[in-house]
């Protein structure tokens, strides 16, 4: 049962006849580890959720409003997990389906995208009260060679300007441990529900592509209301084709994460190029990825919701209003390029990392908002460093940003006396000519910098004298004090490099 309660006395509010003011069951789940959903639309609700206290029976239901109250039919088994929705008219829904599969091997949890129109009113005498548009079809996202993504958490749907809408989904896999977010068009989904229909055949338990007749009209549309059309509805809900991803792969994937929520908005850069950004959710903190240029990541609070404009995070406790743009993360030109924040451009006059959020493309050009920057100075000396003869020393490269390339430059003599550790950390043994000067070296989108630099010399020499006592602190032996040399902007930051997106070492990423 739906209620409120009264903060004044913290008592359960009622309707005059001491009942509860709304039935709950079917749009809220009886324990809250069930997954469930919500939508309201033109004052309708729209819930996928459990129907009852044991968990395994999902419904699909709209209610509230003045139309007839709507679900999916539990006997017909259309659901076996709950279900993901997002969307409104021409709803894209999805389930993890446990289905009878061709060969007798442990049960797998299948995609779907569920179309329910909304202006669905359910059959006259054959599925009263029942959805007469429920179909399904399976969402395919997967790496070739590789165990497929079958397990989809939230799917979001983002209006082009064409009218149509293109639909972003997060799955995780249930052998690899990883999670990924597909694309699909519209126009792809309708083309597999405009296609051939599965149906069982109950002699071999095994799922068939329907060779009968065509039903007209198809089942599906809101016209299919003939107790024939219907009939056949219940046992073809199953659509033979898959809903493949844009590009046939998808977008990201990463390992040991699971993605939670996604919500997915379009920003303009000051070149005028749009960027279409995703903020995906998971376990404490939300990471922000655009597509094109490679992927970028970064962190922020906790998140149960997402919705777009200014990012607004639901989580346990309440919701947090969170800018896109935190620009003032980027305190130099080269942060604020490196960065790769469609958000963010480099202000010159004013020194700073500012938003680019609505503004006006001529006013950014005059303005000096630039995406460009000049080459790279360094700041600081090299670390020095004094070991023993035959001791071995550590050099490390600290690995700030995923996108750039890394490697070493060393005295000539040094050469084939050394390692390198896969974390790019250089293994260095101290013997004769060993001495000499050290650096690891980033490159990434036509800039270069030098991450750690480092000065060997012989045992008893004075270390580098150009180094604050703080960076000489922040290593955590006394054998190897890297030293990173902080790169700048320098001018109107619109020479240099072409770096129309990217990071600096340090830089913590998108808002």
């Amino acid at each position: 049962a739906c209620t409120y309660i009264h903060l004044e006395n913290f008592t359960l509010m009622s309707s005059g006849r001491g009942q509860p003011f709304l039935d709950g069951k079917g749009q809220c789940p009886f324990d809250p580890q069930h997954t469930y959903t919500a939508l309201l639309v033109d004052g309708e609700l729209y819930a996928g959720t459990m129907n009852n206290f044991q968990g395994n029976e999902p419904i699909i239901s709209r209610s509230l409003g003045s139309r007839t109250l709507l679900k999916t039919d539990a006997f017909l088994r259309w659901l076996s997990v709950s279900a993901v929705m997002t969307g409104s008219d021409g709803t894209i829904m999805g389930d993890n389906d446990r289905r009878q599969r061709e060969q007798p091997e442990p049960v797998t949890s299948v995609m779907n995208t569920l179309p329910l129109l909304q202006s669905d009113v359910g059959g006259d005498k054959v599925l009263q009260k029942k959805w007469t548009t429920f179909l399904k079809a399976q969402l395919v996202c997967s790496q070739p060679g590789r165990f497929p993504f079958n397990v989809i958490h939230h799917a979001f749907a983002l209006p082009r300007h064409d009218g149509r809408a293109d639909f972003y989904a997060v799955f995780t896999s249930q052998w690899a441990g990883s999670a990924a977010v597909c694309a699909y068009t519209q126009e792809d989904l309708e083309k597999v529900f405009e296609g051939k229909y599965k149906e069982l055949n109950k002699e071999s338990s095994r799922w068939t592509v329907y060779s009968g007749p065509d039903m007209s009209p198809r089942p599906g549309s809101v016209s299919a209301h003939r107790p024939l059309s219907l009939t056949f509805m219940k046992d073809h809900f199953l659509m033979d084709g898959k809903v493949f991803p844009i590009q046939g792969q998808p977008l990201l994937v990463k390992s040991d994460v699971t993605y939670t929520r996604i919500t997915v908005g379009e920003t303009r850069s000051i070149s005028g190029t749009t960027y279409r950004v995703m903020f995906l959710a998971t376990g404490g903190f939300i990471f922000g990825v655009h597509t094109e240029p490679p992927l970028q990541l970064s962190l922020a609070p906790p998140v149960k919701n997402l919705l777009l404009g200014i990012l607004y995070v639901g989580y346990s406790r309440g919701i947090l209003q969170i800018p896109l743009a935190n620009c003032s993360l980027h305190r130099s030109c080269a942060e604020c390029v490196l960065a790769r924040d469609p958000y963010c451009a480099w202000h010159s006059p004013e020194g700073s990392c500012q938003p680019t959020r609505h503004t006006n493309l001529d006013w950014a050009h005059r303005a000096g908002l630039a995406m460009r920057g000049a080459p790279l100075t360094p700041l600081s000396t090299p670390a020095g460093l004094n070991p023993q003869p035959n001791t071995v020393v550590q050099l490390p490269c600290p690995r700030h940003s995923a996108l750039a390339t890394y490697s070493w430059q060393q005295p000539g003599s040094s050469r084939g006396h050394t390692a390198l550790l896969p974390d790019h950390t250089l293994v260095v043994i101290m013997q004769q000519g060993m001495a000499g000067s050290y650096k690891c070296v980033a490159t990434e989108n036509g800039f270069t910098w030098t991450v750690a630099h480092y000065q060997l010399g012989n045992s008893g020499a004075a270390l580098g004298d150009g180094l604050a006592e703080e960076e000489l602190a922040w290593g955590s032996s006394p054998w190897h004090r890297p030293a990173v040399l902080v790169p700048v902007c320098h001018g109107d930051g619109a020479a240099g490099s072409d770096a129309d997106r990217g990071r600096l070492p340090g830089s913590p990423g998108l808002p």
